[in-house]
Parts: C-alpha cells; structure tokens; sequence
C-alpha cells in the first residue's frame, strides 16, 4: 500500500516536472534536495530509486543531493 502511495506521487511529480519543463531532458540534470533525516546511506537508499522512476516517467534527468549534516541541509533549503 505504501508502495503504490510512493509509485503515486512520484508519477504526479513526473508529470509536474515534464508540464513545468518541456525540453529540458537535453539539458544537465536537475538537483533534487532532500532534508535528511536519517544517514545519508539509507536516505538515498529510499529516495534513489523515487527519482530513477520519476526521471524515466518525465524525460528529465533528477540527482539527488544531500547535506553531509543538519545544518548545512538547512542552509540549503533556506537558499532554495
């Protein structure tokens, strides 16, 4: 059930991002921030495969990036 809700909502984001950017598939990969809350090991390990599927169902190239602590993470988003 969990799964399907994650499958879900990473096909509204692909959807989303392909409406929001047209034509950007030729372009750089684009970062995608995450808060982590956990070690950076298992966030990616639970956020890489949502941005594989969202970049494959939307034609534009995710990178997941993540802060090494919380307050560099912080400093980030404030930016963003």
């Amino acid at each position: 059930m969990i799964r399907r809700a994650i499958k879900r909502a990473a096909t509204i984001l692909a959807v989303a991002l392909a409406m929001h950017s047209p034509g950007v598939a030729a372009q750089q990969a684009r970062s995608f921030y995450v808060l982590n809350q956990r070690s950076i090991a298992l966030t990616a390990e639970y956020w890489n495969p949502i941005l594989t599927h969202v970049s494959r169902k939307s034609g534009v190239p995710l990178e997941l990036k993540l802060a090494r602590t919380a307050k560099e993470g912080n400093a980030i988003a404030e930016l963003n």
